[in-house]
């Protein structure tokens, strides 16, 4: 079960749906983080060192995640 069964919240189907996940990870495979991930993640590896941990809660397809990976970070997804 995820938040969006059963068709009770359509605006959040419309928002973190199978579709829009789908759509999503289509974009980074083919054109790399966005422009808003892409800074948010010149920022992190800034300050990030070989072998640094970092936790994700609702990262969606993750972006964040695969990048910092290849950078030398751990990373623990929390799914849910």
């Amino acid at each position: 079960m995820n938040c969006c069964s059963g068709g009770v919240y359509p605006a959040a189907e419309r928002q973190f749906g199978a579709a829009v996940a789908e759509r999503n990870l289509r974009r980074y495979l083919k054109k790399r983080p966005d422009a808003t991930t892409q800074l948010l993640l010149d920022g992190v590896a800034d300050h990030l060192v070989a072998g640094d941990s970092l936790l994700d809660i609702g990262g969606g397809v993750g972006v964040i995640d695969f990048e910092l990976l290849s950078k030398g970070a751990g990373v623990r997804a929390v799914l849910g």
